[in-house]
């Protein structure tokens, strides 16, 4: 068995950035395990000391997104005999019955504000300009958890530079399931 950590948070934490956040804190920490949505939030499986696990977890505490309303934090030791050699994004289980607050729409951030207003980016004057902090939510959400197959834009196909953006973590819109462009616009969505 490998000593292990897992951390139910619970509150508005689907759909506002809150798997990437984690996924990139866990890097900065060195962390081996997952985060996951789930029926009543995240979870989060860590496989460190317990020293690490409550600094990473502190930080989580201070610099979650600021979208984010967390209603409370349950962390347990268990056991499971997987061992994991990074630290990954694990896709939400099919069929869930989620217990979990919809989350309201984001009005623009300050990123994507200067990205529409920029006559050499890609998404300049584009009106579904989206990121992890902002864009549509409960707008397009046929359901939860808050994955991409699950909205409105399950329809639409991801360009090559979207899917960069989406699997890139330094992005601002790594595991964005809103993430859209104009080239999407154009040559994707077909309008029945």
């Amino acid at each position: 068995m490998n000593p292990s950590f897992q951390i139910i948070i619970l509150g508005s934490v689907q759909g506002v950035g809150f798997r990437p956040f984690v996924y990139n804190l866990a890097i900065k920490f060195n962390l081996r395990g997952y985060v996951s949505n789930n029926e009543s939030g995240v979870v989060i499986i860590v496989q460190e000391n317990e020293k690490t696990a409550a600094a990473f977890l502190n930080e989580l505490k201070r610099k979650h997104p600021k979208n984010a309303k967390i209603n409370s934090i349950q962390i347990s030791e268990v056991a499971i005999e997987e061992k994991f050699d990074s630290f990954f994004i694990k896709p939400t289980a099919k069929n869930i019955s989620v217990n979990s607050p919809l989350t309201p729409d984001f009005g623009i951030c300050k990123n994507c504000k200067e990205e529409i207003l920029d006559p050499e980016n890609p998404r300049y004057y584009y009106p579904f300009i989206s990121c992890t902090s902002c864009g549509p939510r409960y707008a397009i959400a046929k359901k939860f958890p808050f994955e991409r197959e699950n909205t409105s834009m399950n329809a639409l196909k991801m360009c090559d530079n979207c899917l960069e953006e989406y699997h890139n973590p330094k992005d601002i819109r790594f595991h964005s399931q809103t993430n859209s462009c104009t080239k999407l616009r154009r040559s994707n969505y077909i309008y029945r």
